[in-house]
C-alpha cells in the first residue's frame, strides 16, 4: 500500500545538508529516513494495538501463501 503524507521539512536544513553532501543524493537519503521512521511507526502501533491473536493469524496467513506462491512459481517436472 503506497499512502501520501505531508510532511513539513526546514528547507534550511535541507541545504544545510546538500551543502555537506555535495556528492550526494540528499532527495534519496531523505526519502529513505523517512521510510524507515514511517515503518517504524506503524509496526510500534500495529504491535501496540491489534491483538496478538490477529497478529498471529496474519502472520500465518503470509506464510501459507507465500507457500503457495512458491509452489505456483515452480516448474512442473
Amino acid at each position: 500500500m503506497n499512502k501520501t503524507f505531508k510532511i513539513d521539512i526546514d528547507r534550511k536544513k535541507i541545504e544545510a545538508i546538500r551543502c555537506y553532501l555535495p556528492d550526494g543524493n540528499v532527495e534519496q537519503l531523505l526519502h529513505e529516513e523517512i521510510t524507515k521512521a514511517a515503518n517504524s511507526a506503524v509496526d510500534k502501533l500495529y504491535n501496540r494495538n491489534v491483538p496478538k491473536k490477529v497478529q498471529e493469524f496474519l502472520r500465518k496467513t503470509s506464510e501459507q501463501k507465500a507457500v503457495r506462491k512458491k509452489k505456483e512459481d515452480m516448474p512442473d517436472e
